[in-house]
């Protein structure tokens, strides 16, 4: 299989044991009982990739129903840099650039063993994320950054149909289950391209720009039920600042632990890098959902109530997307847009916010609901010209401006969040602020956990 990049494959483990059992007063003869000793089930590295000066921790899962913990013996080995400490988690340190390739063999007392094997790209790029803070180097790493999506559909069925009672009535009421299914698939790829197009860096001016984001499904996991949901306490969410824009609070909400163990996402997660978990269901106005909701050992940043408790936590940040497949592409892009917001937001409130969306009608950029030129949420039609630097923009408002209005995007919600995402510091971008450099703020999106880590910022 493959492991977030890192090809992991088991070795067949050795013979089972016999193992004699203690004979009762009188016997003569002991009857064995088969111990079947470890098995691996994954062996993972902390964090990927993995740089040659950087330590990370390996860590081999097990398991055993015949052994204790404590009895358990791990032999590590490694064809590249050096391993400290022992047991199942230990630290890789030093390792050259090229592949390395680690081996683990886990033994009972009894000498029943199993053996698993991690061959890990090294690459010597840790000045690139480290050193940003100095030097811009962020707009170096190398792009277009993939994202590993898993989607999943929950389609409620009933006499071999849609069950529309459950997912009301956005959903078409003449829809076959393999239309639905189509359906799905389509709004998927469009939401894909959309995505992938708005990272092309001022594509308006250079239609030779390159994404920094790609986009990729390695996974589909289809369940023809209902989304499972339930009492939220309002105990759960400490967060007094963020809004609650999931719907009436009195309703049950999706219960995302549940969902998340339903599809096993750690392995998705940690095993196979899934960055991001697309679900596509339906708003039947029943049960309150969140539009982006993320897990991560940083925090959650997401477009939700930002619950700690609503996500399992693992080793790795993903996101969850919650779409309605009543609805269009452009309603699924909506959702990024307000996450790529909280993420920018999270990491300079004062440059995103104040300098890049700016206020109404001031000229900036603007932001999900209101272009340069519109007044008030959703304003995407809004025929009043203004001058505003969104092509070219900069911090202190230096930037060339142009005389713009709806028509530069059609009037159209998509297309203003194409519009818009391509006039987000991107890759090769050249934008300064005194002595400040900007960053591609895609790579947050791309590989959030490594540059919380490197201490990269929008600036630096």
């Amino acid at each position: 299989m493959w492991v977030d990049g890192l090809s992991f494959e088991p070795v067949p483990p050795s013979s089972n044991a016999l193992v004699p059992t203690a004979t009762t007063s009188g016997s003569t003869t002991s009857q064995p009982t088969i111990n079947m000793g470890p098995k691996i089930s994954s062996l993972i590295a902390s964090n990927t990739p993995v740089y040659t000066d950087k330590p990370v921790e390996l860590i081999c899962h097990v398991t055993d129903s015949d052994d204790s913990p404590e009895s358990l013996v791990y032999q590590w080995s490694t064809t590249s840099g050096t391993i400290e400490g022992s047991g199942y988690e230990v630290s890789f340190n030093d390792p050259i650039t090229g592949t390395a390739n680690v081996n683990v063999t886990v033994s009972n007392e009894y000498g029943v063993n199993d053996t698993a094997s991690l061959s890990i790209p090294v690459i010597n790029n840790t000045t690139t994320l480290n050193s940003v803070a100095d030097s811009n180097l962020a707009n170096s790493i190398s792009v277009p950054m993939i994202i590993p999506i898993l989607v999943v559909k929950y389609i409620p069925v009933y006499d071999g149909g849609i069950n529309l009672a459950v997912t009301g009535g956005d959903v078409d009421v003449n829809m076959t289950l393999d239309e639905e299914r189509t359906n799905i698939d389509t709004l998927t790829t469009g939401a894909i391209n959309a995505l992938d197009e708005g990272t092309q860096y001022h594509y308006y001016k250079n239609s030779s720009a390159q994404p920094s984001l790609q986009y990729q499904i390695v996974g589909t996991i289809e369940i023809l039920e209902p989304m499972p949901n339930w009492d939220q306490p309002s105990s759960n969410v400490n967060i007094s600042n963020v809004q609650d824009n999931s719907g009436d609070s009195n309703l049950p909400i999706i219960d995302y632990n549940q969902i998340m163990t339903q599809i096993n996402a750690f392995d998705w997660v940690m095993n196979k890098g899934v960055k991001e978990i697309w679900i596509w269901g339906y708003d039947n106005g029943k049960e309150r959902l969140w539009e982006s909701n993320m897990s991560s050992p940083y925090g959650d940043v997401s477009n939700s109530d930002r619950d700690p408790y609503d996500l399992p936590i693992f080793g790795k940040t993903y996101t969850v997307y919650t779409y309605n497949y009543g609805r269009g592409v452009s309603e699924a892009v909506h959702d990024h847009m307000h996450q790529f917001e909280a993420i920018f937001g999270s990491l300079n409130y004062d440059l995103f916010w104040n300098k890049f969306v700016g206020k109404v009608g001031e000229g900036r950029c603007g932001d999900t609901h209101i272009p340069p030129n519109g007044t008030t949420d959703y304003d995407w039609a809004n025929t009043t010209y203004i001058w505003t630097d969104i092509e070219d923009w900069t911090p202190n408002d230096t930037g060339q401006k142009v005389y713009i209005n709806c028509t530069t995007w059609n009037g159209d919600s998509l297309t203003w969040f194409i519009f818009w995402m391509r006039s987000v510091p991107g890759m090769n971008n050249t934008i300064t602020d005194g002595t400040k450099k900007m960053s591609n703020w895609w790579i947050f999106l791309g590989d959030y956990d490594q540059c919380k880590a490197a201490g990269i910022n929008l600036e630096n």
